[in-house]
């Protein structure tokens, strides 16, 4: 017969219930290696991890950062056992300037993506800070110590002690009074810590040139503009020469610290004009705390970018500095632009592949999918890099949403099919991450699910392979509890050991099955071992509920008309012991007007199909027929399962 052509096909209720011999008893009811990348051994710094997926949070930096070349620098490169660079201690004592370029320019006329992640130690009296920059000048040399933080000028009289061509966002840890903070918006009288961000090599205008005729080396006053249209290098606010001030300053609340022996992710995003002229947007975001981020939007036009770079091309780093105070000051990195050249893009969808809508029942089944896209040649790299894993394959976390879990089978395991753009498909058991729970389908069957699972051994990208390489992974998800829709849920990670790919998934709302059913308990009380090694025929039995309470509404059930519903019942073998035959006991009742013989082998036998009326839900003439059993054991509590299910046909 036809299935009904609505995406309902499948909305089904199931409820296990039982029958008893003796006392009423509860019914049964059936129920890589990840880190590609290692930190250095014996390092004092502890090991940056993911707090959502538990992987390293960091990735090798070879072939595109370097602190080579430049006279006097304090930086430090930690690397691990696999000789690979995976991050950078710019400070670690006093009167130190230090910092890590990229190799390769970025063109600001294309988007970019970078995350870090920043550690600042946890002296007492920490100082001075970092700073993350972008110059137009490949870097020759270090910039001042201590409160410049190795990018502001460190002499108003003289311009090119500050980083040239440039823009940077700092990260400021020592209170400096009347210099280089003064006018920072504090929360507290003393002490604190902030975000600023400008453009150290604009000397005419970030400055305050109130004391520029002092015949000594004076420490600047650096001028911010504080006001709402601080995103381009001219707008305007007074200094000592009735120039413009730039950029701005964000506070650390009184109760965060950089400095607290944590690390804290910054993120960049540009994204550029859609003419790519070199104008464009761009986004920062540091972690001050917590759940608490701070975050800036500047919004530079390609004549803005000509002005504080020179051009659209950009190298990109970070400093750092102290001076009469220390502090460790550790980079690394998390997602570096220009080293791997991919996409990820994730969607839900129904069985078939096609849109869910904006809600789905309560039970459903779902298919969540990945795409990852590389491009060989905007990488410098493969993806993985195949010599430092030997295998070069990728790690993968899947993740849905709060409300979903992907189908775990009997083995504890998660069947997961990948498929490459080159046809090849593998087939990849994952293993739960998160403790499953087991869930009822539209199609009535008990499934285990997990909200998050993990796979590995998945086949990476060759750069010399060219663009437009492909590897999608699908797995199954139910829709688990009730919730609403969530544009932006967290999906998982995609890791390799150069580069790592997070994704958000869009999942629909769950609402609830337009489908209820209660069925209820069937007791026979107490047989004795006469009547069981005899058999019986006719025995009256009674309807209870969980709880042992007489029940008086028999079979009730709740659907819409007209969707070809279905309700069957199979009883389960009752399995009285050796030598009992499944179909051997037989319940007997009168539901909606008609006799009903159940036998407990399994069978599903329809109690009513597409009715015009909901059924009447009294059930009446309870009783149980049951073959001689001699073998049968005394002072034993005999139960077994009927399960009910309410469903679309066929």
């Amino acid at each position: 017969m036809k299935k009904h052509q609505h995406k309902v096909l499948t909305r089904t209720l199931v409820v296990a219930a039982m029958f008893s011999l003796a006392t009423l008893v509860q019914p049964l009811v059936a129920t890589s290696a990840e880190a590609q990348v290692t930190w250095p051994t014996g390092s004092e710094i502890p090991e940056p991890i993911d707090q959502e997926t538990g992987l390293p949070a960091y990735v090798p930096f070879d072939q595109v950062l370097t602190t080579a070349g430049i006279p006097g620098t304090s930086s430090e490169l930690l690397t691990n056992s696999n000789g690979n660079n995976v991050g950078t201690k710019v400070t670690k004592d006093i009167k130190q300037s230090g910092s890590i370029w990229s190799v390769d320019t970025l063109n600001l006329k294309n988007s970019f993506h970078a995350k870090m992640n920043l550690y600042f130690g946890n002296e007492t009296d920490p100082a001075d800070g970092m700073a993350f920059a972008l110059t137009g000048s490949k870097i020759k040399q270090v910039y001042g110590n201590g409160g410049s933080l190795g990018v502001w000028t460190t002499d108003i009289r003289d311009g090119k002690t500050s980083l040239p061509q440039s823009f940077v966002v700092t990260f400021d840890t020592y209170r400096n009074g009347d210099s280089w903070d003064k006018n920072v918006s504090y929360p507290t009288t003393h002490g604190g810590q902030y975000v600023g961000w400008g453009f150290p090599s604009q000397f005419r205008t970030q400055y305050d040139h109130s004391t520029a005729a002092s015949p000594a080396p004076t420490t600047p006053k650096i001028i911010w503009n504080n006001s709402a249209q601080d995103g381009g290098i001219s707008d305007a606010v007074t200094n000592g020469f009735s120039d413009a001030g730039l950029g701005g300053n964000m506070a650390l609340a009184a109760d965060q610290s950089m400095t607290d022996g944590k690390w804290h992710s910054f993120t960049v995003d540009w994204v550029a004009n859609s003419s790519h002229d070199g104008g464009g947007q761009l986004t920062f975001s540091f972690e001050a705390a917590s759940g608490s981020v701070l975050t800036k939007t500047l919004t530079w036009t390609a004549a803005d970018v000509t002005k504080a770079f020179g051009g659209p091309n950009v190298y990109w780093g970070f400093t750092g500095a102290t001076g009469d105070n220390k502090e460790q000051g550790v980079v690394v990195f998390e997602s570096i632009p220009g080293l791997v050249d991919a996409n990820l893009a994730t969607k839900v969808t129904d069985p078939d592949g096609k849109a869910t809508g904006a809600s789905v029942y309560q039970g459903a089944t779902l298919n969540q999918s990945y795409t990852l896209t590389y491009d060989g040649s905007g990488s410098k790299q493969s993806f993985p890099t195949p010599g430092n894993n030997g295998a070069g394959t990728l790690d993968v976390q899947l993740q849905t949403g709060s409300n979903y879990g992907f189908i775990v089978d009997d083995q504890g395991q998660i069947d997961v099919t990948v498929k490459y753009s080159d046809g090849t498909t593998q087939h990849v058991k994952g293993e739960h991450v998160t403790d499953p729970v087991t869930t009822p389908t539209l199609a009535g069957k008990l499934v285990t699910v997990a909200n998050r699972v993990k796979l590995s051994g998945l086949k990476g990208f060759d750069k010399a392979k060219g663009d437009g390489q492909k590897m999608t992974i699908t797995a199954p998800i139910v829709a688990t509890t009730l919730g609403a829709a969530d544009a932006s849920a967290n999906a998982g990670v995609i890791v390799g050991n150069n580069a790592q790919y997070k994704g958000e998934v869009s999942v629909p709302a769950v609402i609830p099955n337009p489908v209820e059913m209660t069925p209820p308990y069937f007791n026979f009380g107490t047989l004795s071992v006469g009547q069981i090694t005899q058999g019986v025929k006719g025995l009256p039995g009674k309807l209870t509920d969980e709880s042992g309470a007489t029940n008086t509404t028999g079979i009730y059930t709740k659907f819409p008309l007209g969707k070809d519903y279905q309700l069957t019942a199979a009883v389960q073998s009752f399995n009285l012991g050796t030598g009992y035959t499944p179909g051997s006991a037989t319940i007997n009742f009168t539901y909606n007007g008609k006799p009903y013989h159940l036998a407990d082998n399994g069978t599903a036998q329809s109690l009513f199909r597409n009715p015009p009326t909901v059924p009447n839900s009294k059930v009446t003439d309870v009783s149980l027929d049951l073959a001689a059993y001699p073998q049968i054991k005394a002072n034993q509590k005999y139960t077994a399962n009927i399960d009910w299910t309410l469903a679309v046909g066929p």
